[in-house]
């Protein structure tokens, strides 16, 4: 009804009627409840009335309320709207204290917080170019800082580069200002991200010195939360973690709580990667309860959501991951959003088997990684990529996932990432036809300069990078020597270790082969596959609990199924089954003998045997009638 009767108006009508509702509403702050929410009506009818100058004040003022009211895309918004009618007013009445660069620096900042980060990235751009020619050289120079942190977010990592280069380089020569101090601060961060360790700890003690200097309180709270952050990732966890702790309260006392926000993410990281899964999922929530306060679920709640799902991946609580995941929405995240939270969820896929899905998941990711370099996200989506290709029975896909990945690594110096990609590419290897020992010699020697760095620094590899490099060592003491049960029984413990129950039984799966390939102790490798099959039977790793079953059924680790009724009327043993259903598949004695961990020999007498028994001359008629009996 309302709409139809203002449909009706003429224009001079509405025209009056947007006036009277406007100074109305400016004449009794009362109407409207809360007295904030007043300032977007005002914008409308201001707007609706022609009045550009008010229309402008008031989007500027109905901003600040949605941004104080945790309200960030309704925020960008008018503040867009704020940019429009910029444009329609004379410059002697626009507001005091701002300019159009200022309106586009608060407008990305905003989209950003609402989890828009390409549009904040345009927007940022937009200021920079809006200052080019400015005396100003600090407000050009966070100009550029602005545009330099999304066009990260945005996954452009080049233009991120050029853009933090550019701050810097414009006030190296500059004497101490709060303005340095949060340039250096940010551009910590930038390095910090980008898995650039030693330089980004050397410069987030620069911003310290420069911000305590100046006295500036914010950025010495966000210098003091990359350095915490960088001594937690070289294994320094409780200097680390209260830095971190620290840097939180300088948040909350200064009121930038989005800063906060990074300091719960930060901590939920490093509790994650130290295998500190319950602490994870505490700091996790308390963090996410903020972001829901803040309206910021889209930008910092994402940041710590993901790393939640992963500790309640590494907690064995699949389901609890993909729930918390699915409560955002995948299909319109942007940038190194949609990449991080890719990975938890491609990893419960995998695990369970669902390679379909695990596809389907990846491959935005990889999208939108192509142009990112750093570990976090450049490296580890292609290492997941390497995985896939495993499992799907593609060891040379894998292999250039591997070689993609390494082009990125000798720029990093991850001490957290790395040593998946050493594991995942020496096991990529191990599954070729033909291992290339210099690959291996190049991944293993990575892993000791990973553990070298974390020393020089006085630290060590957390819990989970240590748990991924016994693993690479394992696979590679086995390509150049044989079966290493020792190896992997240690691999085992590491990842028992870090909480993580899944990586577990795969290391006890390789130990109980490696047991019966060495002809080692049976009983022990017995409780290994056995443990290992309960834990993947638990947690639905369909893929690994097969494995399990097969490998206690050719081990003989337990008391298998009775032979099919068919061929036991042929008179044929479990054993003889068994390599019947080999022969089938054309396999020779010899790899029926590694399968089966008996001896070729030993393989060469059960062929002959199974042979007699079915009346046949050869193995062809063999697999054809094994074929028939099934």
């Amino acid at each position: 009804m309302r709409e139809a009767v203002y449909d009706d108006l003429l224009p001079a009508q509405r025209h009056r009627l947007h006036v009277a509702a406007a100074a109305a509403i400016e004449a009794d702050e009362a109407i409207i409840d809360p007295p904030g929410a007043r300032w977007g009506v005002l914008a409308l009818h201001w707007k609706a009335a022609g009045d550009s100058v008010r229309a402008l004040a008031a989007s500027i003022h109905a901003a600040r309320w949605a941004a104080l009211v945790g309200a960030p895309s309704e925020a960008a918004d008018h503040l867009e709207t704020a940019l429009a009618l910029w444009e329609q007013t004379p410059p002697a009445s626009c507001p005091d204290g701002t300019d159009r660069a200022a309106l586009l620096a608060q407008a990305a900042e905003t989209r950003y917080a609402a989890g828009q980060a390409l549009r904040a990235r345009t927007l940022a751009e937009a200021a920079v170019t809006e200052l080019a020619g400015s005396p100003d050289a600090e407000r050009v120079a966070l100009a550029h800082v602005q545009l330099g942190l999304y066009s990260r977010a945005a996954g452009e990592a080049a233009a991120s580069a050029e853009a933090f280069e550019r701050a810097v380089g414009l006030l190296t020569s500059r004497p101490p200002s709060p303005a340095k101090a949060e340039v250096m601060a940010r551009y910590a961060g930038f390095l910090m991200v980008g898995s650039r360790f030693p330089q980004s700890l050397a410069v987030a003690e620069e911003a310290l010195d420069l911000a305590r200097r100046t006295g500036s309180r914010r950025f010495e709270g966000i210098a003091m939360c990359i350095k915490g952050t960088e001594l937690a990732g070289v294994g320094r966890l409780e200097e680390g973690f209260r830095l971190l702790r620290d840097s939180g309260e300088i948040a909350r006392e200064t009121g930038h709580l989005d800063d906060l926000a990074r300091v719960y993410t930060n901590l939920t990281t490093w509790q994650v990667f130290a295998g500190l899964a319950d602490e994870a999922l505490a700091t996790a929530e308390a963090g996410l309860q903020l972001a829901r306060q803040r309206g910021t679920m889209l930008s910092y709640g994402i940041a710590i959501a993901w790393y939640q799902a992963q500790a309640a991946v590494r907690a064995g609580r699949w389901d609890d991951a993909l729930t918390l995941l699915d409560a955002f929405p995948y299909d319109a995240l942007e940038g190194f959003n949609l990449v991080s939270f890719a990975a938890p969820r491609f990893d419960v896929f995998l695990q369970r088997g669902d390679l379909g899905a695990a596809a389907r998941t990846l491959a935005p990711a990889m999208e939108q990684a192509a142009g990112m370099d750093d570990a976090q996200f450049g490296i580890s989506t292609r290492v997941r990529a390497a995985q896939l290709a495993l499992a799907t029975g593609h060891p040379g896909e894998a292999r250039a996932h591997i070689a993609a990945a390494l082009t990125i690594s000798p720029g990093c110096d991850d001490v957290a990432f790395a040593p998946k990609l050493c594991s995942i590419g020496i096991a990529a290897e191990a599954a070729c036809p033909a291992p290339d020992p210099r690959t291996v010699a190049a991944l293993t020697t990575r892993l000791s300069d990973l553990e070298a760095i974390a020393r020089s620094f006085g630290g060590q590899l957390l819990a989970e990078p240590a748990a991924f490099a016994a693993m690479a060592r394992a696979e590679a003491a086995e390509l150049s020597g044989g079966p290493q049960p020792e190896a992997w029984h240690a691999a085992a413990a590491a990842w028992d270790h870090c909480g993580d129950q899944y990586w577990a039984a795969v290391c006890k799966h390789r130990a109980a082969d490696a047991l019966l390939r060495a002809k080692g102790d049976r009983t022990t490798a017995a409780s290994l596959a056995t443990s290992a099959l309960a834990t993947a039977r638990a947690l639905g790793a369909a893929p690994l609990a097969a494995d399990l079953e097969a490998l206690i059924r050719r081990g003989r680790l337990a008391a298998g199924p009775a032979p099919d009724q068919a061929t036991r009327r042929l008179g044929l043993t479990e054993r003889e089954t068994e390599v019947l259903d080999l022969v089938a598949e054309g396999r020779t004695n010899r790899q029926i003998g590694d399968i089966l961990f008996i001896s070729e020999k030993t393989a060469s007498v059960h062929v002959t045997n199974l042979l007699r028994k079915l009346g046949v001359a050869s193995r062809k008629e063999a697999a054809e009638m094994s074929r028939q009996l099934r």
